[in-house]
């Protein structure tokens, strides 16, 4: 067997594991199938002969020897990580948690940048550092992050997830549906992913329908004062602010006194009044335009119900 099959062999069983892994998917992942196809072919290779795999099979896997290949300086591999470094590494990833909490995302950014370069080998250093990239927008550089934890370790579902979040947000719904549908494989009780994946299969039929990814008109639900609820169901990064509202103290208290009958108490109320006041400043940043109209259609709505006229086309209805 020559090196130049065996290198074959190796790269035929990289790209195989890749597509097992499910990080590949549509039209990428048909490309691979022919690679594969045609890499057997030119070489002669033949994966069902058990004879001629044990004879082409590497010690180790390609992707392993390239980074031992690629981390090679001077003539000597660089050393793996030290215990230290791990529990440094996690020291990390636990403060950039903290700073996501507080909605510190670039810090959160770097600790968890700092995490990876001292050890690499974890998946949940670039799945963590994936969802606040997410929380900036920067969503190519969220999934590319969600790729590389998967490459880490293929059953990975939160960076399934996360991928599929992040495809959400760029319209993306063939390749969010994919990657929210692994994730629900491999989690299948969270709710969220299958809420996701319900509202870009959604959006999918309406494009095969011919309506495209268009909001719901301005006339929203019925009943509901105009309001277009429907735009707000389908924003991922608008679902993600309801859930943190929702599990603001001050909100669960005055759900829990309204379900006993209770009246709350003040406390509970401005907890709530400022949980919201931070969903509504959250959502102007997250989406300005569906902010405003929103806040449009509520002052329409107001203003009929005052008997006042609603402002003209184009007229700022908060001017000043």
């Amino acid at each position: 067997m020559s090196n130049l099959q065996k290198l074959a062999f190796a790269i035929i069983e990289h790209l195989s594991s890749e597509l097992k892994s499910g990080a590949i998917t549509g039209d990428s992942a048909e490309s691979l199938e022919v690679s594969i196809q045609c890499l057997e072919a030119v070489y002669g290779i033949n994966r069902n002969d058990p004879s001629q795999t044990a004879a082409l099979k590497s010690d180790k896997p390609l992707a392993e020897i390239f980074k031992n290949a690629t981390q090679t300086k001077g003539g000597t591999t660089a050393a793996q990580p030290t215990r230290e470094d791990r529990e440094k590494a996690e020291q990390l990833k636990t403060e950039g948690n903290q700073l996501m909490k507080e909605e510190k995302y670039q810090e959160a950014i770097r600790c968890y940048t700092k995490a990876i370069e001292l050890d690499s080998s974890n998946a949940v250093f670039p799945c963590n550092r994936a969802a606040a990239y997410g929380k900036i927008g920067e969503h190519q550089k969220a999934i590319e992050d969600c790729q590389k934890a998967l490459s880490l370790d293929p059953n990975y579902g939160k960076a399934y997830g996360r991928m599929g979040l992040s495809y959400h947000n760029q319209n993306n719904f063939q390749k969010a549906k994919e990657s929210y549908s692994k994730a629900l494989e491999l989690e299948p009780g969270s709710t969220f992913y299958q809420t996701s994946l319900a509202q870009v299969e959604e959006k999918l039929n309406e494009s095969q329908r011919g309506t495209g990814n268009a909001r719901p008109a301005a006339g929203g639900l019925p009943g509901l004062g105009g309001l277009d609820l429907g735009s707000l169901l389908t924003n991922p990064a608008i679902m993600d602010m309801a859930q943190t509202f929702m599990s603001n103290p001050g909100v669960q208290q005055m759900m829990t006194n309204m379900m006993q009958g209770g009246a709350g108490s003040a406390g509970g109320a401005a907890g709530i009044f400022q949980a919201a006041q931070q969903f509504g400043e959250r959502m102007q940043e997250s989406d300005p335009e569906l902010f405003e109209q929103l806040r449009g259609q509520a002052q329409a709505a107001v203003n009929e119900h005052s008997g006042q006229n609603p402002p003209r086309d184009g007229q700022d209805p908060n001017p000043g």
